[in-house]
């Protein structure tokens, strides 16, 4: 049961080493294909072969998506069919710093 769990996987590390990774769910198997930037897979889309490479693991990884790096974008398709997209940006980053004034309280 703890296998089952278990998200280090290879797939797993991979996601966030691309700017774009898609994920294609094809009967026991997922075909993976990875892009520089978003921006190369819209090129893809309209035709262009700018792929920075290809996988392919079994279809039992277990992979979260909440792990991802800002700016990087997961499509995730069953069939060639687009079913999910992720992708994650801050929205706020604040740094507090603490004056010391000499007071205990």
């Amino acid at each position: 049961m703890l296998e089952k769990w278990n998200t280090s996987s290879l797939l797993q590390e991979r996601l966030s080493e691309f700017g774009c990774t898609v994920l294609n769910y094809i009967g026991d198997k997922i075909i993976v294909d990875y892009f520089y930037s978003e921006a190369m897979y819209e090129k893809y889309l309209s035709g262009f072969d700018c792929k920075q490479g290809s996988g392919m693991y079994d279809r039992n990884q277990v992979l979260v998506f909440t792990r991802l790096p800002d700016d990087v974008m997961v499509v995730v398709q069953e069939n060639g069919t687009i079913t999910e997209m992720y992708k994650y940006f801050t929205i706020l980053k604040a740094t507090m710093r603490y004056r010391n004034t000499g007071v205990c309280i």
